[in-house]
């Protein structure tokens, strides 16, 4: 379970993986502005069976002028989110992809991220295989909330606070830019006082 993700584990330092394959490890970031795992290929990557923590975002998809979209896919990994640290600055998602081409996130925990999975542009050619699918995941203490730079937290706000399960950033696209993006939540429980929570509707 999610909330045992750091149990007697050992984690390594931040990784930036730039060539395709499959990756298991334990990694984790103390820096809210470094993730603890930044993907930065336009290759096909798979991580499984892995642990990741922080304060920022644990998974970010970065892009550039050499990369055409993230391929990726996340599958029996857990991810914990930690308190920033810094005044007024909330936890990072789960998973953040910017320019995302195909994204597969199954059988995940995400235990007090901020948001869960954040596909930010949608970079694909609208075939079958190359879209985004969030199936059988377990979203826990999701956690919208800023801190207070001493080890808690400031009051929420309704404007300010709200978390998703799944967000699509992007205000100028909707769902149907994507093409079949099937979200699948095994379960949504618990979110911690003065969070907001919202999970997207697909109807």
């Amino acid at each position: 379970m999610a909330e045992q993700c750091d149990s007697c584990a050992t984690f390594s330092a931040p990784i930036v993986i730039t060539q395709g394959g499959a990756y298991t490890g334990n990694w984790q970031c103390i820096d809210p502005t470094v993730p603890a795992v930044k993907v930065h290929t336009g290759q096909p990557v798979k991580i499984v069976n892995s642990r990741i923590k922080g304060p920022g975002d644990l998974i970010y998809g970065g892009s550039g002028s050499d990369i055409v979209g993230i391929v990726l896919t996340v599958q029996q990994t857990c991810f914990v989110g930690t308190n920033p640290n810094v005044v007024g600055r909330s936890k990072g998602s789960g998973i953040w992809i910017d320019h995302v081409s195909s994204l597969l996130v199954q059988n995940c925990d995400f235990e007090s991220t901020g948001i869960g999975v954040t596909p930010h542009t949608y970079a694909g050619d609208h075939r079958v295989n190359s879209t985004i699918r969030v199936l059988e995941n377990r979203f826990h203490n999701l956690d919208g909330r800023r801190s207070d730079g001493n080890g808690g937290y400031q009051p929420a706000t309704a404007d300010n606070d709200g978390v998703s399960a799944v967000m699509l950033v992007r205000r100028d696209i909707t769902f149907a830019s994507y093409p079949r993006v099937p979200v699948s939540t095994t379960q949504v429980c618990f979110v911690p006082l003065g969070s907001l929570l919202f999970v997207p509707s697909l109807t």
